[in-house]
């Protein structure tokens, strides 16, 4: 029997090298989220390596090669993994399809990271670099596979795949529509390393893409929405103050400011916030509370979102940035209808312009003037780390308000810049006054303190604020608040204290990591109250009500609907006898809300 010769041995292991390479490709993949790959499911893993299979095959048959597309599949799922692994480093959570689109605020954001690969990095990378010159070395080319010389055939083999491909990716999108499911998936996206590590990261991005469109609610009728928001702004109106007795009103919304206190105990040498925590324990003409957001450690705009509009991230897709993708005409927000009051808006942000859509969300919102990094970068400003301070920026926001004092009331919406993860690097330009009492092993010790400090240099600005306002004449509403928690990976300390840490947290703490602190302060009258619990989509109707506005018809809605539901996050729900709820999971009825609030984004003509 004769042995086979050299080419045909190199052509049998060639084939079966392009058979397997899509099985190694996902496993490494899922190496770069979880090293060693352990705890995914079978089932979730075998279909993640048919759906691999499928679509290498399609892009095979098509492009009759099979060097090429598997190479480009190698180094595309090398880049989505070496993405997956550092949003989680920085982020504590793993991408989602519309993350994408926040591609280009994440590079305005990178320099300030540290990207020094780990091992686990370095492994998988040079394990690619091997794979794709074994596939450039061992796998046929195209003019050596016969059957490619077939193209009816060929081309009719590709259509079947890419039909199974399809209908794989089908199943997954629309999992939840199934009686019969095979695979562990789970409709919770904010267990995102669990989910990641049980079900592999192509099903859970396959899972999440069917999030990416807004579907009309059940039910749903625009005349019919419209009918009943008139009910309920007739219902709202009330005689506006004169313009001379509108107050200004100033928004700081200030970038990862929380309490770590909100999560779990932290002991310091002094306190991080002192100005926060003397407001907390009463003040005249001050309200203070914890407002629940829908995000944690990044996706600032969704706050916004929620603040400005009043709607709700509960009724959008996950990851979702309405900024970016549902801003597509003007639409109600408190900007406009302040603007139809005869006020200023201004919308500031000592960043970059570009980052996530504002240029072309905030005339969107009704807001008729904006500032951003390039015109602040012109007063030669003070900078804390990398970033502009909130010291600095406080400061140039009072004299931006009164510029404009002479055309009439302004609404100033600010979001600050300085406390911006990531916290591990050392600074010359940060003062490290506050220290954590606790052994040097403690996990992220060092990045928890620097966090802190961060936080005490926000608190003294905002108390320098109250002090000038406290001396001016003009009557001035502040209301500062917190976008988001910084991610929960700088948050160990605390969940060393508690016991556990960010992969292992019980649900109240997993709801606690969404809780930051709000004040709204007057020099004027207004009516005192404290410990209010609320969540951000609420906020701006207690922000108008403490300055003497009377409430336009959807927010008239939404402030009944808070005397039934006063938290609706996207994160939870909390009712009225204080039951917590995970957001869709045995929720109140809020179906009238998810209606109004899609009459609002989607078929509303704002005036």
């Amino acid at each position: 029997m004769n042995k086979p010769d050299k080419t045909t041995v190199k052509k049998i292991i060639g084939y079966l090298l392009a058979l397997i390479a899509p099985v190694i490709i996902f496993f490494l993949l899922q190496s770069l989220i979880q090293f060693p790959v352990t705890g995914i499911q079978e089932e979730n893993a075998f279909f993640s390596c048919l759906w691999m299979e499928a679509l290498s095959l399609t892009l095979i048959l098509f492009s009759g090669s099979i060097k090429i597309p598997l190479t480009v599949l190698s180094l595309l799922f090398l880049l989505l993994g070496t993405a997956e692994h550092y949003v989680y480093r920085f982020r504590a959570s793993f991408l989602t399809p519309i993350d994408f689109f926040s591609a280009g605020t994440a590079f305005n954001v990178a320099a300030n990271y540290d990207f020094t690969p780990d091992f686990s990095l370095i492994f998988v990378f040079i394990s690619f670099l091997i794979l794709i010159a074994l596939i450039l070395f061992l796998c046929p080319s195209k003019k050596d596979v016969a059957f490619f010389k077939n193209s009816s055939l060929r081309i009719t083999y590709a259509f079947i795949f890419l039909i199974c491909l399809i209908g794989m990716t089908h199943y997954v999108r629309h999992y939840d529509s199934y009686e019969n499911k095979v695979l562990d998936i789970s409709d919770n996206a904010f267990h995102s390393y669990k989910n990641n590590r049980r079900e592999g990261v192509v099903i859970r991005l396959l899972y999440d893409s069917g999030y990416l469109f807004v579907d009309k609610p059940e039910g749903y009728s625009a005349s019919r929405e419209e009918e009943l928001l008139k009910e309920y702004g007739e219902k709202a109106s009330g005689a506006v103050p004169g313009k001379d007795e509108l107050p200004d009103i100033v928004v700081v919304m200030n970038e990862s400011f929380s309490d770590p206190l909100e999560v779990g105990p932290i002991e310091t040498n002094t306190d991080y916030m002192p100005f926060i925590h003397s407001l907390q324990e009463g003040r005249e003409n001050t309200v203070t509370g914890i407002i629940n957001v829908s995000v944690q450690g990044g996706n600032t705009p969704n706050t916004e979102f929620e603040f400005l509009t009043g709607c709700s991230m509960a009724f959008l897709p996950r990851g979702s940035i309405p900024f970016q993708q549902y801003l597509t005409h003007d639409i109600e927000a408190i900007p406009r209808y302040l603007s139809s009051l005869g006020y200023e808006t201004l919308a500031m942000h000592p960043y970059l312009s570009n980052g996530w859509n504002r240029t072309r969300a905030y005339p969107y919102l009704g807001f008729s003037d904006m500032k951003f990094l390039e015109y602040f970068e012109e007063m030669d400003p003070e900078y804390v780390r990398d970033y502009i301070s909130d010291s600095f920026f406080l400061s140039a926001i009072r004299e931006e308000v009164e510029k404009r004092n002479d055309d009439g009331p302004v609404f100033s919406f600010n979001v600050t810049m300085q406390n911006h993860s990531s916290y591990s690097k050392d600074y010359d330009n940060l003062k490290r006054d506050v220290e954590i009492l606790a052994d040097e092993d403690t996990p992220y010790l060092h990045e928890m303190e620097n966090y802190l400090n961060l936080v005490k240099l926000s608190d003294d600005a905002f108390r320098e604020m109250v002090e000038y306002y406290e001396k001016t004449d003009r009557k001035t509403l502040l209301v500062f608040f917190g976008d988001h928690q910084p991610p929960s990976i700088n948050y160990e300390p605390v969940f060393h204290n508690l016991g556990t840490d960010r992969r292992n947290l019980s649900q109240e703490t997993e709801w606690d990591i969404y809780r930051v602190p709000f004040v709204i302060w007057a020099n004027y009258d207004i009516e005192e109250e404290k410990g209010l619990e609320t969540s951000v989509n609420y906020l701006g109707n207690l922000v108008m009500q403490k300055a003497g506005i009377p409430l336009y018809d959807f927010r008239s809605y939404t402030e009944d609907l808070s005397l039934r539901v006063p938290v609706i996050s996207a994160i939870r729900t909390v009712d009225n006898t204080g039951q917590s709820r995970n957001t869709g999971e045995e929720e109140p009825d809020l179906g009238e809300y998810r209606k109004f609030q899609y009459y609002e984004l989607f078929d509303r003509k704002a005036e």
